[in-house]
């Protein structure tokens, strides 16, 4: 299998349809490339825990990698400010 499925869970889903459209535009872009690797771009592991974070402008994609399924959960899309709070 070439690539990766990327999978956005519902609560992702939700804070991307809040965002402006250029803000979104961007994002779903950066989605796409994460289908050919996701660390592509701005990435880091989030300490602590086994998820990274994608920056994208003043936004963070929250998501963890599956490499046996060659799967992306993106779990939240939020702003920088919340990446870190639960």
């Amino acid at each position: 299998m070439n690539g990766f499925k990327v999978v956005i869970h519902r609560k992702a889903v939700k804070e991307l349809k809040n965002l402006p459209k250029d803000i979104r535009d961007r994002i779903l872009e950066s989605l796409e490339e994460m289908k050919i690797s996701p660390f592509i771009g701005d990435v880091r592991k989030i300490r602590g825990e086994e998820a990274y974070r994608k920056r994208v402008g003043d936004y963070r994609i929250e998501f963890i990698i599956d490499l046996e399924d060659n799967t992306i959960a993106i779990l939240r899309i939020v702003h920088r400010k919340r990446i870190y709070k639960k």
